[in-house]
């Protein structure tokens, strides 16, 4: 199940190029990538968008950011002539279909991007009309067959012009992927000392069971603090330039580690020094010669004592928030049957549901914030008073792109709430039962039709999808996460449903709740069969077998919070 992070529409200007770059960087970080896969995008974004405008012609650029559980994935798309980087390899000499030259394949990058990349493939479509070219192309545009995309394959090798080629409305589309490798979290150690031997020897006692940092001298701790989290420093007392004393004064002097537990390492017992020591607030000593028993068992200690008083500290304040950002809903809206099932790590940001009800809307806004931390959880408590207090002022005839446009740019412009990443999809129900969706960054929600529907319907759901009952119909938003752009336009579907139709929304937890690729994808497609087969049971039996489905895969213990809603149309006899 891949997910949008950003959907951005640029001209073919080489000026455009870094406002697209920055959002697409943005986003990366925003997502914790590994900092060598947000190189190699950003690279591969500006090398492909650039041959697209000087040597492809084209006239508009969309690109898409797509994450997946254990990948990720670039889109670029665009209106010029054909180039194909699948046919590209790192070593290749030149490009195959255009026949260039050394000179010509200089400057173009193509076997910097197969080097970058995992994985490419590049087509010529046409199979709907893309959005980012309806100004382009007219509203009589239609879409064309295969054999047509391959004329304009033809036209592009034979040398027409951009302007040309655009009149056979044909799209080139160039998809780049990279996996995404397990977080590491475990704890991180700063091992402090001057002595190479010694924090190579240290290092070694403790890269099993924890990251390991290493610095041999003061100023180089500070940097390494300054770039990276550290939960734990073991530092030596007697170093050149920078001694362990003066190390901590200024460790304690900065707000961001004044808290990180510390750990001295001292030749001697001299009590003076200790009480130096003490009075900065050290955790521990450890006298030299150090064994990997005694460096093991200090810190394991500091650290437990660290977490069970943070901990005592955070309990009281993380229940109360915990139960304000309970979700919940009222069991039917508007002629709509509503149920919700949670399962909550108990840590972290996890997912939020803010409800509002006028006299003639409602509207439901489902929420992730991203993070496994008490930090988070603050996070969701700020996004959950913001969205419920721009609901109450949101007029009854918006639509909820309003709110989604609202909420992003006031990410944008917000320092603490733009250090996070959130996903949100709004749902704003009408008195007459009508609904309308708009997304941002959100998976997919899924129509579950209750009876064939008529070409219309399909039509007004922009789906080409089977209407049989039994059927699971995805209803895509294609609006990027929150907060990448100071003013970012969303895009709503209007959904006209019958008696007997339902709705599914959900957070990625329920469907990625599993240990590896393979126990995701099956645990998608047992959830997903569950709700296809829905129809034939109450929203409460298929809410509960759904969720039991996600407890089988995952123990229990799901690694990250999950959430689904079903909503039904309900009949005139109920």
């Amino acid at each position: 199940m891949e997910r949008p992070l950003v959907n951005i529409d640029i001209e073919g200007r080489l000026g455009e190029l870094s406002l697209a770059r920055s959002t697409i960087g943005s986003a990366l970080k925003l997502g914790h990538v590994q900092a060598d896969v947000q190189s190699s995008v950003l690279i591969c974004f500006s090398e492909i968008a650039t041959n697209a405008i000087e040597h492809g012609r084209a006239n508009k650029i969309n690109t898409t950011l797509g994450l997946h559980s254990d990948r990720l994935s670039l889109v670029i798309s665009d209106d010029g002539l054909h180039q194909d980087y699948s046919q590209i390899t790192s070593d290749s000499p030149l490009d195959p279909l255009l026949k260039l030259d050394t000179q010509q394949e200089s400057g173009r990058g193509l076997q910097l991007v197969a080097t970058l990349a995992e994985s490419i493939s590049s087509r010529r479509v046409s199979s709907q009309k893309p959005s980012f070219l309806s100004p382009l192309l007219g509203e009589n545009w239609a879409p064309f067959q295969d054999n047509q995309c391959k004329e304009s394959q033809s036209a592009d090798n034979q040398g027409y012009t951009g302007k040309q080629a655009h009149t056979l409305h044909c799209i080139n589309e160039t998809r780049l992927v990279w996996s995404l490798h397990p977080i590491d979290n475990r704890q991180c150690a700063l091992l402090v000392d001057d002595d190479r031997s010694l924090t190579a020897l240290y290092e070694s006692y403790l890269e099993n069971e924890y990251k390991v940092l290493i610095a041999n001298s003061g100023a180089c701790a500070i940097k390494l603090l300054n770039e990276h989290p550290v939960d734990i420093v073991v530092s030596d007392i007697n170093m050149p330039e920078m001694n362990g004393i003066k190390l901590r004064e200024i460790i304690g002097q900065n707000e961001k580690t004044a808290s990180i537990p510390f750990v001295f390492l001292t030749m001697d017992d001299n009590i003076d020094t200790n009480k130096h020591a003490i009075h900065l607030g050290i955790d521990d000593f450890i006298l030299k010669p150090v064994d990997k028993h005694t460096l093991h068992s200090t810190i394991e200690r500091v650290l437990t004592h660290y977490k069970r008083l943070s901990n005592t500290l955070n309990t009281r304040v993380n229940q109360q928030i915990s139960a304000a950002l309970s979700p919940s809903l009222p069991e039917e809206v508007f002629g709509w049957k509503i149920r919700i099932a949670s399962r909550n790590t108990g840590t972290g940001g996890g997912d939020l549901v803010v409800f509002h009800q006028g006299e003639n809307a409602a509207y439901i806004a489902l929420m992730d914030v991203m993070g496994h931390n008490d930090t988070a959880k603050f996070f969701s408590y700020a996004y959950a008073g913001f969205v419920k207090g721009a609901m109450l002022a949101l007029k009854e005839e918006q639509v909820p792109t309003t709110l989604l446009e609202n909420l992003s740019h006031q990410i944008h412009s917000d320092a603490l709430l733009g250090q996070t990443y959130l996903t949100c999809c709004i749902i704003k129900i009408s008195s007459q039962g009508v609904i309308e969706l708009a997304s941002a960054g959100h998976p997919p929600s899924y129509f579950i039709p209750c009876k064939p529907k008529t070409k219309t319907d399909t039509d007004l759901m922009h789906s080409s999808t089977s209407q049989e009952s039994g059927a699971l119909i995805p209803i895509h938003g294609s609006g990027m996460m929150l907060g990448l752009l100071p003013s970012q336009v969303y895009t709503s579907t209007p959904l006209t449903l019958q008696p007997g139709d339902r709705l599914a929304m959900y957070t990625d937890g329920l469907m990625e709740g599993a240990s590896d690729e393979q126990g995701r994808n099956l645990l998608e497609t047992e959830i997903l069969n569950e709700l296809k087969i829905s129809q034939g049971q109450s929203l409460d039996d298929s809410l509960k077998n759904s969720m039991q489905i996600l407890d089988k895969h995952t123990n229990y213990c799901p690694p990250d919070d999950a959430l689904l809603i079903l909503m039904e149309r309900c009949t005139p006899e109920s």
